[in-house]
Protein backbone atom coordinates (compact mmCIF):
# COMPACT_ATOMS: atom_id res chain seq x y z
CA UNK A 1 0.00 0.00 0.00
CA UNK A 2 2.95 2.44 0.89
CA UNK A 3 4.59 2.16 -2.56
CA UNK A 4 1.38 2.56 -4.37
CA UNK A 5 0.72 5.72 -2.27
CA UNK A 6 4.35 6.77 -3.31
CA UNK A 7 3.73 6.31 -6.95
CA UNK A 8 0.59 8.32 -7.03
CA UNK A 9 2.46 11.09 -5.32
CA UNK A 10 1.27 11.13 -2.04
CA UNK A 11 3.48 11.26 0.92
CA UNK A 12 3.04 7.25 2.40
CA UNK A 13 3.55 8.12 6.15
CA UNK A 14 3.10 4.69 8.10
CA UNK A 15 -0.68 5.94 9.54
CA UNK A 16 -1.64 7.07 5.85
CA UNK A 17 -0.78 3.43 4.41
CA UNK A 18 -2.51 1.50 7.65
CA UNK A 19 -5.47 3.53 7.25
CA UNK A 20 -5.45 2.97 3.99
CA UNK A 21 -5.10 -0.67 3.86
CA UNK A 22 -7.67 -1.33 7.01
CA UNK A 23 -10.64 -1.22 5.29
CA UNK A 24 -9.52 -3.59 1.93
CA UNK A 25 -8.21 -5.91 4.61
CA UNK A 26 -11.49 -6.31 6.45
CA UNK A 27 -13.26 -6.90 3.46
CA UNK A 28 -11.54 -10.26 2.60
CA UNK A 29 -10.80 -11.20 5.61
CA UNK A 30 -12.94 -14.92 4.71
CA UNK A 31 -11.02 -14.90 1.43
CA UNK A 32 -8.81 -18.09 1.31
CA UNK A 33 -5.00 -17.23 2.17
CA UNK A 34 -3.12 -16.55 -0.77
CA UNK A 35 -5.47 -15.00 -2.64
CA UNK A 36 -4.12 -11.69 -4.44
CA UNK A 37 -6.34 -8.71 -4.80
CA UNK A 38 -5.66 -5.36 -6.06
CA UNK A 39 -7.21 -1.94 -5.68
CA UNK A 40 -8.59 0.85 -8.33
CA UNK A 41 -10.22 3.38 -6.41
CA UNK A 42 -13.07 2.50 -4.89
CA UNK A 43 -12.74 -1.38 -5.93
CA UNK A 44 -11.37 -4.35 -5.06
CA UNK A 45 -10.13 -6.81 -7.84
CA UNK A 46 -9.19 -10.52 -7.25
CA UNK A 47 -5.74 -10.77 -9.68
CA UNK A 48 -5.13 -14.77 -8.49
CA UNK A 49 -7.88 -16.84 -6.66
CA UNK A 50 -5.60 -18.63 -4.02
CA UNK A 51 -4.99 -22.56 -4.65
CA UNK A 52 -6.58 -24.45 -2.10
CA UNK A 53 -6.37 -28.12 -3.56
Amino acid sequence: MRSSLERQGWDPDAASAAGEAREPAALVTDWPVGTVVERRLDELWVRAFADTT
